[in-house]
C-alpha cells in the first residue's frame, strides 16, 4: 500500500508527491507545503525567480509528467491563494539562491584567501539576515561546513562578516509573482 496524506480536499499518495518535488528541484524550484494552503486542496506553493505558482493535487501527475511547462501553461489559480504565497517566500527562495552561489564561491577559494572568502561571504550572507527570511545559525553552520579552516578561526571570522553585513542590510528586491496575463504578454513580445 503507497503511503498518504489527507488535506481537507483529497488524499495525496507521497510517492507522486516526492516525484513532483524531484522534478520541481530539477528544474531549480522552491516549494513549500502550508497547512493554509493545504486547506483549499494546494499541495505546494512553487517559487523560482520571479515565477511563482500553486500546484493542487490533480495537478501532480501532469506536473511529473511535463514539469513545469504545465504549471505555466496551466490556468491561474484564484487570486487571494496567488497572494498567500507572499513576498516574505519569495525573498527566502532568491536569499536561498545567493547563499547557494556564495558556497559555491567558497569552496573555490584558494589556499592563502580562504579566511578573506569566508569574511566575504559571510558579509554579503549577513546583509539578507535583516531581511527576517534566513535563520542565523543555519546560514552560520552552512558556511562552517563548507569551509576549510579550522573551526575556531571559520567560527570569528563569519560572525565578524555577519556583524558587518548586518551593518549595511541588502535593499529588498520586488519580486512580484508574474501574473497569467503577464506572462503571456512577456511571450508575445518575445516572438516579434
Amino acid at each position: 500500500m503507497n503511503p498518504s496524506i489527507l488535506t481537507k480536499y483529497s488524499v495525496i499518495n507521497l510517492d507522486y508527491l516526492e516525484q513532483a518535488m524531484r522534478v520541481l528541484e530539477d528544474e531549480g524550484f522552491h516549494y513549500y507545503i502550508e497547512p493554509f494552503l493545504l486547506t483549499h486542496g494546494v499541495i505546494l506553493a512553487v517559487v523560482r525567480d520571479e515565477e511563482a505558482y500553486l500546484v493542487e493535487c490533480s495537478d501532480l501527475g501532469n506536473l511529473i509528467r511535463y514539469g513545469s511547462a504545465y504549471l505555466r501553461n496551466h490556468e491561474e489559480k484564484p487570486k487571494h491563494l496567488q497572494d498567500h504565497l507572499g513576498h516574505r517566500q519569495r525573498l527566502k527562495a532568491y536569499a536561498e539562491k545567493v547563499i547557494a552561489e556564495t558556497v559555491n564561491e567558497l569552496r573555490d577559494a584558494p589556499v592563502g584567501v580562504r579566511n578573506d572568502a569566508l569574511f566575504r561571504a559571510a558579509a554579503k550572507l549577513g546583509s539578507f539576515l535583516g531581511w527576517d527570511v534566513l535563520d542565523y545559525q543555519e546560514v552560520f553552520e552552512t558556511l562552517i561546513n563548507n569551509t576549510s579552516l579550522p573551526v575556531q578561526e571559520a567560527e570569528s571570522t563569519i560572525h565578524s562578516g555577519f556583524k558587518r553585513g548586518m551593518k549595511s542590510p541588502r535593499p529588498q528586491p520586488e519580486l512580484k509573482p508574474k501574473s497569467f496575463k503577464e506572462r503571456q504578454k512577456a511571450k508575445v513580445k518575445s516572438w516579434k
